[in-house]
């Protein structure tokens, strides 16, 4: 199995009522974030060598959650593959259950 890219984010995280953030563990939140995401190897459903930028809305619910993005390449000429909506399941990966 090879890597066929990666995804590099910047986002604020706000926490919802009533149950929030307790004791330093997610309950609940949505995070908006920019991204850039560069394809190589071998991707999957785009070309290789592909760069593109975009936004992501993220909602979490204790440690599951759905995400949302849309994407514009920025660097890269494979036809067709101009710009894509994502979307996707969260599973996290928290420390927080040990601060119980």
């Amino acid at each position: 199995m090879e890597l066929g890219g990666g995804q590099v984010s910047v986002g604020l995280v706000g926490y919802m009522p009533p149950f929030g953030n307790i004791r330093g563990f997610d309950i609940a939140s949505v995070q908006a974030q920019l991204s850039l995401l560069q394809t190589w190897g071998s991707p999957r459903l785009v070309a290789q060598d592909q760069a593109y930028v975009g936004a992501e809305i993220q909602v979490t619910l204790f440690l599951l959650g759905m995400r949302i993005g849309y994407f514009r390449r920025v660097r890269g000429m494979a036809p067709g593959e101009g710009d894509f909506v994502s979307a996707g399941f969260i599973v996290e990966i928290s420390d927080s259950w040990q601060r119980f």
